[in-house]
This record gives C-alpha cells, structure tokens and sequence, in this order.
C-alpha cells in the first residue's frame, strides 16, 4: 500500500493523474464523458461516464453513467455494479448509497450493512445529513440525532493548500473533513459527525506539507494534517483582521498544537509548513513576534519586533530580527549570533549576507545602495564586512 501512494500524482489541467492512471475525455451527445488510461495508454475504462472519482487507499472509485454510480478498482473491473442514485465516501471500509430514494450503508465488495431504510438529504463521510425547513442537522447510522437542525449547511471538504473548497465528487489530493456552518461561523467535524471542539470559528486554512521532491517530476505525495483555526476577539463585533485571533489544529492528533491566542501566524511562500527540514513559522502576538515549532511550541521569548524567518535560506539558523530599531540574527532559539546593529539585514546566501549600516561605520564612510546594486555591503557568517562600497 506504501508504494502505491508514492504513485499518486496531483490533478493537472485537463488530466487527472492518479495512481498511474490519466483521466480522458471526449464529447459525446453534446457533454463530456470520462474514461480511464493506464500509464502505458491502455484504455482501463471507456469513455463512457458522466464522472470518475479519484482512486482511494483502498484502489476503489465510484463512477457514474445515465446519473447511476457504481464502484471500480484499479483494473477497471467493477466490484459494485451501477446502481445507486448517489455515492459517499468510505469510511472504516463502509460507504452511505442511496437506492430507490433511501440510503443505506455498503462494503467494497456491496454488501448491504445497513438496510436501505434511512431518510436523509444527503451523506456525510460516516453519518447522514437530514434537512427541516432549509436548514440542516445530521443523524448516525442508529438514525440517533447528532447535531440539530440548525446549520445552513453540512458539507464534506477536501482542504487544499491554502484554503478549502466544497466537495465536488472528485477529490485532489488534501484531507478530508466536514464542516457544519451557522450564520457565518462554522464548526469541525469529525468522521462520525461530532464536533472536535465546540466554540465556533469563522475561518480556518490549511497548509499542505510535500514529502517528495523535485518538483519538477509532478511526484508530488501531499499530507495535509494542521488547520489554522480563526476565531474573533469580540464575538459581538464583525470577523475582520482586527478582530480575529489564530491558532493551529492538528487533525489527526485531534487538538489545538498552538491555541488561537496569536494576531497573526506567517509561513513563507514556497515553504511547506512544518516541513521535515524546516519546522518553523513566525507568530505574532500584541505587536511582537516569535517563531512556533513543529509542535506549536514558542522557541524564543516574544520580544521581537520583527522576525525574517525564510526557510529557503541558505542557513536557516541566522535569522533576521528586527529590534529597538535595529536589525540583526539570531538563531531558532532567539540566541543572538550576529548583533543588533544594522538599519536593514537580509538572507544569507553563498556564506554571505547583504546588510544596511548608518553612513560611518569603523571610521569609514559607507555609502547606503539598496540592495541589488553592484557594491551592496556584505558581512559573513560572523558579522565581518567583507565587501563594502566606500565613497572616493
């Protein structure tokens, strides 16, 4: 199982790669219909279906023609004929269908596990979302009630990489979870319908973490486990930036690693958040900032100003902080390496900083070029100048 999800790819514009397997399309009586290509071309599924889900852990798919769904395997060979009117999503080896106007609960191989009894608007992950009045609340598989029918909706998500997007019946690669929402607030589910905390937020984003590299390959394995929860300051007032506090929710773990306490939690651009090599993302907090580990611990007192974390750099362990008005580095721990005694310090690369002094500096009239120039002033690892543009 560990080798086949190495083979999945990520959706790419018009091909849908995964697990070794591209997506073709073509028209037919005036609408697309979809089939299957192995990764030597080979037609696996015709091109016949109104919708081909992604594969799962498991090698199955549910595929839909003429508005019915039935479930498929790597090989094309149908476990599951088609039959259902509508198609969820396995949980623990079970999946809510709906046949003949009622839902019922199917294994792989469609065996019936729950009688084709259940009423509902639609399914959930592992429980079923009924509808009173336009508004929604959820049941179990016992038909035992879990949530009211309060919320203006309850709907899956698949969580990309900086945000969320409804579930559309195909998924990309990301985390699964269900979202309850009620007059602009929303609360998380868990696979079984119960709320993982109970006070609301008004946003949340995820940032997905890449364990396969190079890029350029498109080998991409995402896994996507902490959400940046949103909550407001004043629940009285409107969810803006001046009235939001973040913190991190590791899915998997089932809690907050970091409690929305912080005005702002920054990662940088193309960084993977708690990536293997590089763990860190800056915090902000009453005007000062900090950086939070891989386990939303702070590593160093919150006493700066400003913290230029990039984990790009060339040596991430001299860092740029900003303070009292002066720039300098430190390390993850807020060890000051470099002293605090420029107007302006950038990212080390090739042994070498570019730094901004006063005009004199040592006695020698140091001429401010912005950085890029042809003689910016350079300082190595240990704040020695060893490049400086000196005015004739």
């Amino acid at each position: 199982m560990k080798e086949k999800r190495k083979r999945r790819l990520l959706q790419l514009d018009y091909d849908d790669e995964n697990w070794g397997f591209n997506l073709t399309r073509r028209w037919m009586s005036s609408s697309k219909c979809y089939g299957l290509l192995d990764g030597k071309q080979r037609m696996v599924l015709p091109c016949a279906y109104d919708i081909i889900r992604r594969f799962d852990a498991d090698g199955c798919a549910w595929v839909r023609r003429n508005g019915l769904w039935g479930l498929v395997d790597t090989t094309g060979r149908f476990l599951v004929n088609l039959q259902f009117e509508e198609a969820g999503t396995f949980v623990n080896g079970l999946c809510w269908v709906k046949k003949n106007g009622h839902w019922g609960r199917i294994d792989r191989h469609g065996n019936v596990v729950t009688p084709y009894t259940r009423d509902a608007h639609h399914a959930v992950m592992a429980f079923l979302v009924i509808e009173h009045d336009g508004r929604y609340g959820a049941i179990d598989a016992d038909g035992l009630s879990l949530l009211p029918t309060v919320y203006d909706s309850i709907e899956e998500q698949i969580l990309w990489e900086h945000g969320y997007a409804c579930w559309s019946g195909k998924t990309d690669e990301g985390l699964r979870i269900a979202l309850a929402k009620c007059d602009g607030e929303f609360w998380l589910l868990d696979d079984f319908g119960h709320k993982r905390f109970e006070e609301p937020f008004t946003s949340l984003y995820c940032q997905v973490r890449c364990d396969v590299f190079p890029f350029h390959t498109k080998e991409f394995c995402y896994r996507a486990n902490r959400l940046f929860i949103e909550r407001r300051k004043d629940a009285s007032l409107p969810a803006d930036t001046n009235n939001c506090l973040v913190g991190i929710y590791d899915v998997q773990l089932n809690q907050f690693i970091a409690p929305c306490i912080y005005d702002r939690i920054a990662f940088k651009e193309p960084s993977f958040f708690f990536d293997y090599s590089y763990p860190y993302c800056v915090a902000a907090r009453d005007g000062k900032e900090t950086l939070l580990d891989m386990n939303g611990h702070e590593t160093m007192p919150l006493e700066y100003d400003s913290i230029d974390y990039n984990p790009s750099s060339e040596d991430e362990y001299l860092i740029p902080a900003f303070k009292d008005g002066l720039w300098g580095y430190i390390n993850a721990e807020g060890v000051i390496k470099i002293p605090f005694r420029y107007r302006w310090a950038g990212q080390f690369a090739n042994g070498v900083a570019e730094v901004q002094f006063g005009r004199r500096h040592n006695g020698i009239d140091i001429e401010n070029l912005t950085p890029g120039h042809d003689h910016p002033i350079t300082i190595d690892r240990h704040g020695k100048i060893v490049n400086v543009f000196v005015k004739p």
